[in-house]
């Protein structure tokens, strides 16, 4: 058979190049550059292709290691530091000066090179198929440079400095922007004196009926009901979604989540301002600390309008992780045995997070700011941060390997609707949303000690809940029960002498902007919808009415969109909670009598009357949602001497 037909025999690949065997004879050095040289290239062209597939033809989401403001160097960072390595181990071979290794040296790069791109650019194929495309591929570039070599050697030598200097200059400028930059910035003239600081904290994926502060048996919140005895707690406030992106862009403009572009894989976009963005315009220094760095980075657009905003750490893990070869090492790595769990993704602990914020707050002298925190401590899988205990043991089960294992997986883990994972979640989460109860009172007493908390307006809520096995789901983004929609509230005002108030009115997490803009003087020209929470315990309290609407939806659940009829919303008024579906089914569940939403009463006679109530609201509602877009529709259509002036 010709040698030509051998694709995968090296002897016969030999044989072909017989005449530049001994050009193909790799001195031991070249070896590490070689490997080097074919790392940092691979990055260049999987990051090229990442980026080239998401912004050109849209094609998938960027994982969260790719959307931070460091994945243009890091992708190549990781190739370079997996493709050096292997240079290292490599050299020996070189030694022996046989001119079959020099190929498979180059063969093995070569292949390693073209698979680190597939990862990326070519997702969703199997295994087997990754590795016989990248053979396949990298067998031919190794004929080539075999049959060129002197050439291919020259124009290595001559790109690999340019290379390296390339990445370590990115490197070197990614890095000293983020840690010598000036953190501290604001824009606009300085806001009046006494103006109040403002902090807003955002317990990721915590549900309201999980805290001691609404009754919860266990000893779950004391700090967060310390911290409510010099304010005001909402105790049936809602998110305006099921899941961080839409619930958080919801927060920040006041706007609810279907008039907002921000969806899996789209980022909010600048059309409506944010609540940071205002107060920056007003002289605020403000600043963001987010431990969720998936769907609360930068890239999302929830940075706009910070000053500073850290969604990302900088460390070997996270530099492996942003390339696809790298993440596969790690995560191969990850598999050993006895290898501690870890979370499903990278992220920032609550302590970092809190050291972070202080750093930041230190520098604002007597600017006042505006901080945005993001904790995630108590998302699945339910896993402290190494080296975190927390302040409380509520297992009911003794801890084993095979109950952290099935945390450890806790998406994929068939079993995890038996009582017993159940019950392991549930005293997992506990035990995250304890850790997060003790550090933010951590953080509120380190302001405290520092004099900071004289004229600071305080925000604690929740984006979302979180199902743990209610009505056999898990999870959120999936439905809008009221495990999921009801969330805590506390408001401090400024002065810390206000007197304690509970309000049980039902209210919306789409106002707290207006409230912010109102309590801190700023209301005049305020560009927020929605109505200033402060009515709930001002002079006009009694103004309240029971027809403020109070609602959540889902538009688009983990990639899936809602394809037939409207979009699931669910309604809070006159102690009922009104759910509609996509499909047209109806519930409707007594806030009081039935919290854990057991007896659907959307048929029972003496509730009709107040059906009809929720119905017409929710018409209502969507009409007027769909006048505005029709009238949205038509001022884009008009010829530009048609629209109005300015």
């Amino acid at each position: 058979m010709d040698a030509h037909f051998r694709p995968f025999s090296l002897i016969s690949v030999e044989h072909t190049y017989k005449k530049d065997r001994v050009d193909l004879l790799l001195k031991p050095r070249s070896v590490f550059w070689l490997s080097l040289w074919f790392g940092i290239l691979a990055g260049i062209v999987e990051t090229a292709g990442l980026f080239g597939k998401t912004y050109l033809f849209h094609a998938g989401a960027l994982g969260n290691l790719q959307m931070n403001r460091h994945a243009f160097w890091m992708i190549s960072a990781a190739n370079a530091l997996v493709f050096g390595t292997l240079g290292i181990v490599l050299t020996p071979l070189a030694l022996s000066k046989r001119s079959r290794l020099s190929f498979a040296i180059i063969f093995l790069v070569a292949s390693l090179a073209v698979l680190c791109v597939l990862f990326t650019v070519a997702t969703g194929l199997a295994l087997a198929a990754y590795l016989l495309l990248s053979c396949g591929i990298g067998l031919c570039m190794a004929r080539g440079i075999a049959a060129r070599y002197a050439r291919f050697e020259r124009v290595r030598r001559r790109t690999t400095p340019v290379f390296l200097a390339a990445l370590l200059g990115m490197i070197g400028l990614s890095l000293c922007a983020e840690f010598f930059g000036d953190k501290v910035v604001a824009k606009g003239s300085r806001p009046a004196k006494g103006s109040p600081n403002v902090l807003w904290i955002v317990l990721d994926t915590i549900r309201a009926d999980s805290l001691s502060l609404y009754g919860y048996e266990r000893p779950t919140s004391p700090h967060l009901e310390a911290l409510s005895r010099a304010g005001i707690r909402f105790d049936n406030a809602r998110s305006t979604a099921s899941w961080t992106l839409p619930s958080h862009a919801s927060m920040f403009t006041g706007k609810w989540p279907h008039e907002l572009s921000a969806r899996l894989g789209v980022p909010l976009d600048d059309q409506e301002p944010t609540i940071a963005e205002y107060l920056e315009s007003k002289g605020y220094a403000t600043a963001g600390f987010v431990a969720n760095t998936f769907f609360c980075n930068a890239w999302y657009g929830l940075g706009r309008g910070f000053g500073h905003y850290e969604d990302s750490s900088i460390n070997l893990d996270t530099i492996l992780r942003s390339s696809g070869l790298g993440r596969r090492l790690v995560k191969a790595i990850g598999n050993a045995p006895h290898d501690r769990p870890q979370a499903h993704r990278p992220r920032l602990n609550a302590k970092s997070i809190n050291q972070s914020a202080l750093d930041w707050i230190a520098d604002c002298d007597d600017r006042p700011y505006f901080v945005f925190m993001n904790y995630f401590d108590a998302h699945d899988p339910y896993l402290l941060p190494e080296g975190e205990d927390s302040p409380q043991n509520f297992r009911s089960l003794e801890e084993t390997d095979e109950h952290r294992e099935i945390l450890r997986n806790w998406h994929q883990n068939p079993q995890r609707d038996s009582p017993e994972a159940i019950q392991l979640a549930r005293d997992a989460y506990d035990e995250g949303v304890s850790y997060l109860d003790e550090q933010v009172g951590r953080f509120v007493a380190e302001l405290r000690q520092r004099g900071d908390l004289e004229n600071t307006l305080i925000i604690v809520t929740a984006d979302h809940g979180e199902l743990i096995g209610e009505h056999g789901e898990f999870g959120h983004g999936s439905s809008l029960r009221r495990q999921l929609t009801h969330v805590p509230l506390l408001i401090i005002p400024p002065s810390e002498n206000s007197s304690p108030r509970a309000v049980s009115h039902p209210v919306s997490l789409r106002d707290l902007p207006a409230t912010v803009v109102d309590m801190a003087g700023l209301a005049k020209d305020s560009p927020f919808p929605g109505c200033s929470l402060a009515r709930h315990w001002s002079a006009k309290s009694h103004e309240l009415r029971e027809t403020d609407l109070v609602l959540s939806e889902v538009e688009q659940i983990y990639g899936a969109k809602i394809q037939a009829g409207k979009l699931p919303r669910a309604l809070v008024a006159e102690g009922r909670t009104y759910i509609r579906l996509n499909d047209g089914r109806e519930e409707l569940y007594d806030l009081e009598d039935d919290p854990q939403e057991a007896k659907n009463l959307i048929h029972a006679h003496d509730e009709q009357a107040v059906i009809a109530r929720f119905r017409r609201r929710l018409e209502a509602f969507e009409a007027r949602e769909s006048n505005g877009r029709a009238e949205e529709a038509v001022e884009a259509d008009r010829a530009p001497d048609e629209k109005s002036p300015g």
